[in-house]
């Protein structure tokens, strides 16, 4: 809702470099780094944390793929050939190999110690278990499988069936989420950027669908306008446009040199949200989209639902509510097989919001 960059930068296309590298500038600067050194170190001295180690490379690393394209991957930190990148292609196939030599070490441990759990007090991201690292490393391969679905069928239908197969499962309720805490360790980024700079508010899109959907996340997802806006123009005359108790959001590519924007829709994200970087919702679209290609036997309308509901349960929504949504036109799972991925893609797009916007972008 600010004029930054006058007025003019990615919002409406006239892309920043300076925005547009940070993905790449503190993934290669910061993550990397510690993961090259964790794979020269910890395999023989702490094999189950290398493993860890593998499973956060290749969750780093596939949004910087799917963000740019190529990237330094197999060669990273290579004498000599330090700058040389893969195509997203050969970076995808080296994810399924660094995922199956991460739940090979796992698997071993749990057979030997099913309850070990020696890192359990720095780990920010699930309880600690190697049960549930295995349980992410599943759900991990799903989104990897899904979204080589137009480009390598085969290849996505094998390594999603090989996820399903696991004795180990997938992620399937709230409570097993994979989800960075915020308590004075880490804060929500999104929330800063809301709370702290007031940059952000709602989009027009999400305005468009969550009230055309008759969405109860909107109330989730968003604040109501707090106050009517009042223009005042260089004459001095006024007007009164009303908005208090709507939802309004900014059309993407508007470039705007004022400052009236800032009296719509706030998000409600906190600094202190928890930041959820997968989801059981995600993992039962993700079904569901394997079902309906014919991948597996299950029944994508059932996945679907169950999708619907795990992402409202997390947003503490109504069953009440929830069922009132399921049965809106335009949510019911019905129509052609495009149209019934449609519904599963756009219910997964919402999911992401406030989880990962660019998974949102890669759907």
């Amino acid at each position: 809702p600010k004029p930054l960059q006058g007025g003019s930068h990615n919002s409406d296309y006239n892309l920043q470099d300076g925005w547009n590298s940070a993905m790449w500038q503190f993934t290669y600067s910061y993550v990397m780094p510690e993961i090259y050194r964790l794979e020269q170190t910890a395999a023989e001295l702490m094999p189950p944390f290398y493993a860890i180690a593998k499973i956060l490379k290749v969750l780093a690393m596939q949004r910087v793929t799917d963000y740019y394209g190529p990237v330094i991957y197999t060669r990273f930190g290579a004498q000599g050939a330090e700058y040389v990148p893969d195509g997203q292609r050969e970076v995808y196939m080296r994810f399924f190999d660094d995922l199956d030599q991460a739940s090979e070490i796992l698997s071993d441990y749990v057979a030997e110690r099913p309850t070990a759990g020696e890192f359990a007090k720095f780990d920010l991201l699930l309880d600690g278990s190697y049960a549930a690292w295995l349980r992410f490393a599943n759900s991990l391969r799903m989104r990897l499988a899904v979204r080589l679905a137009s480009v390598a069928p085969e290849k996505a239908r094998a390594e999603f069936r090989k996820a399903a197969a696991d004795p180990y499962g997938v992620i399937e309720v709230n409570t097993n989420n994979a989800a960075v805490e915020t308590s004075g360790i880490y804060s929500n980024p999104l929330g800063a950027i809301n709370r702290s700079w007031n940059e952000a508010v709602m989009n027009a899109s999400m305005e468009s669908v969550l009230t055309g959907f008759g969405d109860p996340r909107i109330a989730k997802f968003f604040e109501p306008c707090a106050d009517d806006l009042v223009i005042t123009d260089d004459g001095g005359e006024s007007v009164s446009v009303p908005l208090k108790g709507q939802y309004h959001g900014i059309r993407q590519g508007t470039a705007f040199s004022h400052n009236y924007y800032a009296a719509f829709s706030r998000l409600t994200v906190e600094p202190t949200t928890e930041v959820v970087l997968m989801s059981a919702a995600e993992v039962w679209f993700l079904r569901a989209e394997a079902a309906l290609r014919g991948w597996t036997d299950d029944d994508p309308e059932t996945h679907y639902l169950n999708g619907i509901r795990a992402a409202h349960e997390f947003l503490g929504v109504s069953s009440a509510d929830t069922r009132a949504y399921l049965g809106h036109e335009k949510v019911q799972f019905k129509g052609s097989d495009t149209e019934k991925l449609g519904k599963i893609i756009t219910e997964k797009y919402l999911n992401f919001f406030m989880q990962g916007g660019n998974e949102a972008y890669f759907e």
